[in-house]
Order: C-alpha cells, then structure tokens, then sequence
C-alpha cells in the first residue's frame, strides 16, 4: 500500500513478537493484535532492531495498531499516507496530538467498550445454551459450513468470519464457530474473528430478519464454553451498546472505555458528524 512506500522494516513473522513490549499490558493488548504478533495475521512494521514504535496491520479490514512514539517521523508519514476509512487503535491517548497534527479536523474518534473475561462461566453458557427457540439447531462450523459463509451474498457480514483466514479449510483447522440453522438457513453466527496463543477475538453476526431472538447469546454462549473447555481466552472488545449489552448478558466484566481513530480524510465528513450529533442531543432534550 501508499502509506508503506517511505522506509520500515517489514518484520519476519519470528521477529514481530520484539513489538510486543510496546503493546503488552495496554488497553488495546488483545487477542486480535496478539495474532498479528504472533504471525498468523497481518504484517509489523518499525524502524530498527531496538523499535521505538510498532505498526501492526490488517489491510483487507483497514485496521492498523499503533503502539510507542506516535511522534517518530516514520508514524507521521504513514499517517500522511493513510488512505480513506482507516481504523486505528492506538495505546494512549497521547496520539491525538500527533493525529490532528497530521491530519486536522479529519478524524472521528469513536467508543471502544473492551470487557475482561475473569468471571466467565461454564454453568452458565451451560444455561444459555437451553434457551435456544424451537426449530433452531446449533451446528459448529465445518468445512461445508465455512464454504456456505464464504458464498452467503444475501448476508453483508457473512464472509467476515473468514477474512483472516487462507480459505474455509484453514478456519477449520485454527479458528472455531458455531452456527444457529434453522433448516437450511444460517440466522446467526458466533465465530474466532482472529486467532492468538492465548485464545481467539470472538465475532458474531446475525442476520437482520432473525435479530431480537436472542441468537446471538445462543451462538456466544456455545463459542465460549468451548474456549472455557480448551483453555482459551474468548476475547470481547464491543463497538456497539448492543455488543456491550450482550457481552454483561454472557458474564463478561466492564473494562474502560477507550477511543478508536477513524480516518475520514475530509473535514466535511467530521463537521457533518458534529452537527448530526448536535442535533441528535437537541431532539433527546
């Protein structure tokens, strides 16, 4: 891409966990950038044996992680070169300078609701799993159901479960995900958006005409006592009220909230936002 034409080190997949140290223990160090690190996702980038920054990218989704010195010239250049609708996920706040210095008034800052999994329960997705409506099955993802993901045109999001994975025999093989059917149909789908050592990013995905059923806490709570049963950290980082609502259903444990950096690259687009939210207050009065 444009934003990687000025000089980094694009690092081996055996080097990346040298990055680590500038992510580890902040608020965005979770199972979807430890994949990156780990290898198995995405591309690092830094400067130099010793870094003093880390850039850590999924290009088809246009996400980046950025941790260490949000002032290095090479962090200002490729944020100089970011192309339209960028998702940055930053350590600190301490990027806001560097971003409206680079790019002002062009970017919309938006919650991020990340949740901790220390009181997860299998009793109750045990429970959960009981309330599953009549004429509804719960299949685990195979290969033919991988390949039905991969296909779906009537479902937007479908394909998403696969996106860091080669193809749907290589989910298969690392990821896990459950599918709630009913007949033929997919209706909802709780899946490992991304793998890591110590366990998957979860996502989940229902389809518009089967929403309010409460699908999704059927396929969460099935994805999640099996991470439970293998030792696995089932991740939850929410980006809706909705998700996080879900999430404090399922047992997961509020963490603080934290701004995600979109990219927008045009101040019209900011300003529109601004004045939609106004009056959106205005209305709510």
């Amino acid at each position: 891409m444009s934003q990687r034409s000025f000089l980094m080190i694009n690092l081996k997949t055996e080097r990346r966990q040298k990055l680590g140290k500038l992510f580890t223990g902040t608020r965005i160090d979770g199972c979807m950038l430890n994949a990156i690190l780990d290898g198995h996702i995405g591309e690092a980038f830094t400067d130099a044996e010793n870094p003093t920054y880390g850039i850590l990218e999924l290009t088809e989704a246009k996400v980046a992680f950025i941790g260490g010195d949000f002032t290095h010239p090479s962090v200002c250049q490729y944020l100089k070169q970011l192309s339209r609708f960028w998702m940055l996920f930053v350590t600190s706040d301490d990027f806001e300078e560097t971003a409206q210095r680079v790019h002002p008034h062009k970017w919309i800052t938006l919650d991020r609701y990340p949740f901790s999994t220390e009181n997860l329960s299998m009793a109750k997705m045990q429970q959960l799993k009981t309330q599953l409506p009549p004429g509804f099955q719960v299949k685990e993802i195979d290969v033919a159901l991988a390949n039905r993901l991969a296909e779906d045109k009537e479902n937007e999001f479908a394909s998403y479960h696969l996106m860091n994975f080669e193809s749907p025999a290589d989910f298969v093989e690392r990821g896990v995900g459950y599918c709630v059917c009913e007949g033929e149909t997919i209706a909802c789908v709780a899946s490992s958006f991304a793998v890591c050592r110590k366990g998957i990013e979860i996502q989940i995905d229902t389809r518009k005409d089967y929403r309010g059923r409460g699908l999704a806490t059927i396929a969460a709570a099935y994805l999640i006592a099996y991470c439970l049963e293998n030792e696995l950290d089932p991740g939850w980082d929410a980006a809706t009220d909705i998700s996080a609502n879900l999430a404090k259903k399922l047992g997961y444990t509020p963490q603080p909230a934290y701004p995600m950096y979109l990219f927008t690259k045009s101040r019209a687009l900011v300003m529109l936002r601004y004045v939609a939210q106004k009056i959106k207050k205005f209305l709510g009065k």
